[in-house]
């Protein structure tokens, strides 16, 4: 698998900047990787401070979504972008020096349908969160969508004091398979286990397109044999329709 935190991705999990002495307040200068969802529920403690949610502090951070709309304003180019637990919007003002608005557009609309990384700034303007400096690049490789799942997921479990047992470090890529793999489990005792497993660090529900990527079977036929589960009360939904949870 791709390191998705190599080269033009970096940013990973080194976390603040060290204080001249412990009284000091520490801004977080590295890429916190966040779900849609984290952006859309965090506060804001102090005014003009971080932002928080869940105990994770806010400053600089990332995501992956796929882009769903591209829509011109006067001075700039507004992209909404979902990831399975939420839906956020992005604008991107145009330098006038560097192209017109219609070229803007046009580069930003080939993203549509398609997965992007998105990078930035958690700030607020008018009692309303944005993403300052947004920088939105395409995904080239589609296991850096499951690599930036598994590395928000991972982030909030040390956010809550949970150091992850050197087994579940090792299936944090791809390797999980192996254990949701086993010839005794069915399709449907693999899915059971992969949305029991990832439950406690995603509170809002584990989505189809994670439990498609581990158990390796497509994501139609997961949301069809989960909705079966969910009637026969073995699964139960998440915050939307579209998500699953089991305790």
């Amino acid at each position: 698998m791709a390191d998705f935190y190599d080269g033009e991705f970096s940013g990973g999990f080194t976390t603040e900047n060290a204080p001249n002495s412990q009284s000091e307040p520490r801004t977080r200068t590295s890429l916190t990787p966040v779900t849609i969802k984290q952006i859309n529920d965090a506060t804001q403690p102090i005014p003009d401070g971080n932002f928080k949610v869940n105990n994770v502090e806010l400053n600089m951070i990332s995501f992956v979504g796929i882009v769903r709309s591209v829509d011109s304003l006067p001075s700039a180019i507004s992209v909404t972008i979902e990831d399975g637990t939420g839906t956020t919007n992005v604008r991107k003002w145009v330098d006038e020096n560097s192209g017109t608005p219609a070229e803007a557009e046009e580069k930003y609309r080939m993203y549509l349908d398609k997965y992007v990384y998105v990078t930035g700034a958690l700030k607020s303007m008018s009692n309303k969160s944005y993403i300052q400096n947004a920088s939105v690049m395409p995904v080239k490789d589609h296991n850096q969508v499951l690599s930036h799942v598994l590395s928000a997921i991972h982030h909030h479990l040390l956010a809550q004091g949970i150091k992850p047992r050197p087994k579940d470090e090792k299936s944090l890529f791809v390797s999980e398979s192996a254990s949701t793999s086993a010839p005794q489990l069915s399709i449907k005792e693999r899915i059971m286990k992969v949305v029991r497993d990832h439950s406690p660090s995603m509170v809002e529900g584990v989505p189809p397109r994670l439990i498609s990527q581990i158990v390796g079977i497509g994501q139609d036929e997961v949301t069809k044999i989960c909705t079966e589960l969910v009637d026969r009360g073995e699964l139960y939904g998440g915050s939307d329709d579209n998500t699953y949870l089991l305790d």
